[in-house]
């Protein structure tokens, strides 16, 4: 086996910080299994990725112009930069001897495979890198880490001091949609809108509730976007019919009967115990599960089956705090939009009746 060194660098705009007694200074740290330089000021360490992006093609065969400029990642805004923050956490990979060779020979294939053998210790390094991120950030100041330029991944040569470079771009396309404005008819939108009184608090609780779709829809971050999807999800789910509460009374009330007729010496104690007794509340799947099944959206047995996962993400997500417990959540494209699909079809029921929101492709057919 061979060793390789590879790395993954978050590089960020310091351009609010300066280095008051040089262009740059660079620090060491060694964590359990990882190497951490971190430098800020004028100079960064490797070479920065740049991906020019045109203006869309139209498909339509409209053959519109279109006022849409063409992109730069990293953007003009950001990069580049007076000053610099940049971190990278460093490991040695063993590979076998022969990829190493071809690797070392520049071989694309070998190099791809060496990435891979990379992306799948990510969540390592990205472990280290926010520690020391935030670590020297707190004893500078946080603006050299509040801006992001880009993250890349790096395998070194063995042979030279150069290294083979990639970086994680992610791209969505999103195809043009056609809106028929003439079609429009006055019931789409009415003038007065009529809410269903499954708030209470009419338009304003419908703002609030809209508030976080709002954010959902703008948000970049994964995790920040699910969690903008869930909340108003969670604020429209009502609670569970009175009947279910009813009967758990009933049955409390059957139990206590038999204590009454009971030879049981401490009879007394034993049915002010049961007298304090409440129901559980139910589990918020158990509520969506009730709701769902009650008003029968179109595909809502496969919307029963989908909310319990989301529901226990909402709250792994909201336990990472707590130190006795060792949690990992991933929260992937698909989750995304099956999530963004449900709460924009129930919100939109709770709030209006509306069963007939835009199209969407992963939308289920009426």
């Amino acid at each position: 086996m061979t060793k390789i060194k590879v790395g993954i660098s978050r590089l960020y705009n310091a351009n609010p910080c300066f280095i008051s007694n040089g262009n740059s200074v660079c620090f060491n740290l060694q964590l359990p299994d990882m190497e951490i330089v971190a430098s800020i000021g004028k100079d960064i360490r490797h070479l920065v990725r740049i991906w020019n992006f045109g203006p869309p093609t139209d498909t339509t065969g409209r053959q519109t112009t279109t006022k849409i400029q063409p992109r730069r990642i990293p953007g003009p805004d950001v990069f580049p930069a007076d000053c610099y923050y940049e971190v990278e956490a460093i490991q040695w990979l063993e590979v076998d001897d022969e990829l190493a060779a071809l690797f070392n020979e520049r071989d694309v294939t070998a190099r791809e495979k060496i990435f891979v053998l990379l992306r799948a210790k990510k969540n390592e390094f990205y472990r280290s890198l926010d520690f020391t991120t935030v670590l020297f950030a707190l004893r500078f100041h946080a603006l050299i880490a509040s801006v992001p330029i880009t993250e890349q991944m790096y395998v070194y040569y063995t042979d030279c001091k150069e290294e083979a470079i990639s970086t994680s771009l992610t791209i969505n396309v999103t195809p043009l949609v056609q809106i028929d404005a003439l079609n429009f008819s006055s019931n789409l939108v009415p003038a007065r809108l009529s809410f269903t009184d499954f708030l209470g608090k009419g338009w304003t609780r419908a703002s609030d509730t809209f508030s976080w779709l709002l954010k959902a829809w703008q948000a970049q971050d994964e995790v920040l976007k699910f969690v903008s999807l869930f909340t108003p999800l969670e604020m429209v789910i009502p609670a569970l019919p009175d009947s279910k509460t009813a009967e758990w009374y009933l049955k409390r009330e059957k139990i206590a009967q038999l204590i009454r007729d009971s030879d049981e010496a401490e009879k007394a104690d034993l049915l002010k115990f049961m007298d304090d007794q409440r129901p559980a509340p139910p589990s918020l799947s158990e509520r969506f599960r009730c709701w769902a099944a009650d008003v029968r959206l179109a595909g809502w047995e496969k919307d029963i089956m989908a909310f319990p996962k989301f529901s226990r993400m909402r709250n792994l997500l909201l336990h990472q705090g707590e130190s006795e417990l060792e949690l990992k959540v991933t929260v992937d494209a698909q989750d995304i939009r099956t999530l963004e699909d449900i709460a924009e079809r129930y919100v939109s029921f709770a709030l209006f009746g509306w069963t007939d929101i835009y199209n969407n492709k992963d939308r289920p057919a009426a």
